[in-house]
């Protein structure tokens, strides 16, 4: 792939919505399996989304912010 950014290359990845193995670096699995907790914690009602564990980061270093919906407190 080409690159050291490992969020970059796990977010570039889930973004080409392709079926793939990850060969190397082990460590990019983690990155995918972050990236999946993050992304279903963003999209999960609040009652039922997991805990996003404190390691998982968005590429600006920040932890997921969370959104509130018209109409909810």
């Amino acid at each position: 792939m080409g690159t050291d950014d490992l969020d970059w290359a796990a977010r570039w990845l889930i973004y080409r919505n392709l079926d793939f193995d990850v060969l190397e670096p082990p460590e990019l699995t983690r990155h995918i399996h972050d990236l999946g907790l993050w992304l279903t914690h963003c999209h999960s009602p609040r009652t039922v989304g997991p805990r996003v564990p404190d390691r998982v980061r968005q590429s600006n270093g920040r932890a997921p912010a969370t959104t509130r919906t018209r109409g909810t407190r």
